[in-house]
C-alpha cells in the first residue's frame, strides 16, 4: 500500500483480499531479500571506459579472422570461441599480466534453473574496459561436474561476453558465417539417449556433452 492508503485506512480493518495482497507483498519482499548478494561498491562504474590505450598491433591481434582451431561448436549446435583461444589472444596483444578480471560480487546458484552465475569486470593495462555476467549449468548431483569445475565454465562464458568491446570473435556474431562453419566443419549424430547433438566432424563424444545434453 502507498502511504496515503495506509493513512485511508488508518483505525480501520482493512478489506480481507487487501490484506492478503499485503501479505503476499510482504512475503515477496522477504525471500527477495533473502537472496541479496553483497552489492559491488563500484555497480556503475564508467572511469576508464575508452581510455585503453590499445595501439595498432594490439588491436589487429584482437580483432584478426578466427583460424579453424580457435573455433568449437557446442552438443547445442551453437558455434563459440575456447577459452584457452580467447586468453591466447589476450595473451599475444598485452603480454602475460597485461590484463585480468576482477570478480564484482559472489557467485550466484539460482537453483530454480539450476545455473551458478560470475560476475567480473575486465581490466586491460590498469584501465578499466567492461564488465559482464557469464551463468553455467551445474546440478549438485552430478559427480562429474564439482562447483569449482561449473565456477570455471562460468568464468569462461564471462570473460567471452568482457571481450565483445574488443572485437575478438567478432565474426561468430555473423549467423552466415557460423552456419557455413557448421556445413564445413560440424555434424550432428544421436546420443545413447536418443538426442540429436552437434559435434566437428570426426570427433568423439565427450563425456560433458552427454551429461549436458541430458539435463
Amino acid at each position: 500500500l502507498m502511504s496515503e492508503d495506509r493513512d485511508a485506512y488508518e483505525g480501520e480493518a482493512m478489506p480481507l483480499a487487501m490484506r492478503n495482497q499485503a501479505d503476499q507483498a510482504r512475503e515477496i519482499l522477504k525471500a527477495n531479500d533473502s537472496l541479496l548478494l553483497q552489492k559491488p561498491s563500484n555497480l556503475g562504474r564508467t572511469d576508464g571506459i575508452s581510455q585503453v590505450p590499445i595501439t595498432k598491433e594490439e588491436a589487429e591481434i584482437l580483432t584478426a579472422p578466427l583460424s579453424e582451431d580457435e573455433m568449437d561448436i557446442r552438443y547445442d549446435g551453437a558455434v563459440f570461441m575456447p577459452g584457452d583461444a580467447i586468453r591466447n589472444r589476450l595473451i599475444r596483444a598485452f603480454g602475460p599480466g597485461g590484463w585480468g578480471t576482477a570478480q564484482e560480487a559472489p557467485p550466484a546458484f539460482d537453483q530454480e534453473y539450476g545455473e551458478i552465475g560470475s560476475d567480473e569486470s575486465l581490466w586491460i593495462k590498469g584501465c578499466y574496459v567492461s564488465r559482464a555476467m557469464g551463468c553455467w549449468q551445474w546440478n549438485p548431483k552430478n559427480k562429474r561436474m564439482t562447483r569449482g569445475d561449473a565456477l570455471e565454465s562460468a568464468h569462461t562464458e564471462t570473460l567471452r561476453r568482457l571481450c565483445k568491446p574488443l572485437g575478438v570473435g567478432a565474426q561468430l556474431w555473423n549467423r552466415q558465417f557460423t552456419e557455413a562453419w557448421k556445413f564445413k566443419n560440424a555434424e550432428t549424430y544421436v546420443n545413447k539417449f536418443g538426442k540429436l547433438c552437434w559435434r566437428r566432424k570426426g570427433a568423439m563424444e565427450m563425456a560433458e556433452d552427454e551429461a549436458r545434453a541430458d539435463n
